[in-house]
């Protein structure tokens, strides 16, 4: 028998910690979003910003109707 675990995140405060980490601001969640959803996205934007998935930054700056390309660090 397997069990599964599912973990809902809000996106809003993912996305406020993506932006976060790949802009190089702190990693402190403000108080108004989820701590552990902006973590989390804070580590996977650090982590593009130091060079990790950079077609994964491109991509997601594509979606997000970016007017111009993702800065590299």
């Amino acid at each position: 028998m397997s069990h599964h675990v599912v973990v809902n995140m809000d996106h809003e405060a993912w996305q406020a910690g993506y932006a976060a980490g790949l802009q190089g601001r702190s990693s402190i969640s403000p108080p108004e979003l989820d701590g552990l959803a902006f973590i989390s996205g804070y580590v996977e934007g650090k982590a593009h910003r130091q060079g990790f998935d950079p077609e994964g930054r491109e991509k997601l700056a594509q979606r997000a109707g970016a007017s111009k390309p993702a800065h590299p660090c």
